[in-house]
């Protein structure tokens, strides 16, 4: 009998106490930041490269210099909202002021750029962000980005030249490295 009870008690007691770690409430959520910012940065590519296809076989390069000078920017920041993000570019040598790197992301540029690394998530003062390399992977791209006289038509580069008086987004070959996408994350 006595030994009944012992069992009992004994069942009572590890049933009673819950010191599985994996339990709900002792779960802390984790955001895998890169995988995120992975998956938004390449819907934010095929985006953007998917409407400058558009524009340049409507209308040749030009047409899509005129594009993404009123609308890239636009897209950007409807896909920001859209994913609860601010996604940007950004560069040693752009084309729009804005896209211009930071000391900071100007060393992490050279860092990237360097190593075999793709990609990097970086947390400062609380902010998360999340960068991707960009690489000119398509021909297309030296139309408005390769070598004047060369890749580009004096055409293009006139429109580029009028539409971005401080250029600096030329001279590039396929597979160069061109900057990364950025994209912060909320709180």
């Amino acid at each position: 009998m006595k030994s009944i009870f012992t069992l009992i008690a004994l069942t009572f007691f590890f049933y009673s106490c819950d010191t599985n770690p994996n339990t709900e409430e002792n779960i802390e959520p984790t955001t895998n930041y890169q995988e995120i910012g992975d998956s938004i940065s390449t819907i934010s590519q095929q985006t953007l490269l998917m409407n400058v296809g558009r524009e340049i076989k409507s209308g040749g390069p030009v047409q899509a210099i005129d594009f993404c000078n009123l609308n890239a920017s636009v897209l950007m920041d409807s896909l920001s909202k859209a994913h609860n993000v601010k996604i940007s570019r950004v560069t040693s040598k752009p084309r729009n002021s804005s896209n211009t790197a930071t000391n900071f992301e100007l060393e992490l540029l050279k860092s990237l750029e360097s190593s075999d690394l793709m990609d990097t998530v970086v947390t400062h003062d609380k902010q998360v962000t999340y960068y991707k390399t960009i690489r000119l992977g398509m021909p297309t791209c030296l139309k408005c980005h390769g070598i004047p006289g060369t890749d580009i038509s004096e055409e293009t580069l006139d429109v580029v030249q009028l539409r971005y008086p401080k250029d600096n987004a030329t001279g590039y070959h396929l597979g160069d490295f061109r900057g990364a996408w950025k994209i912060q994350f909320e709180d």
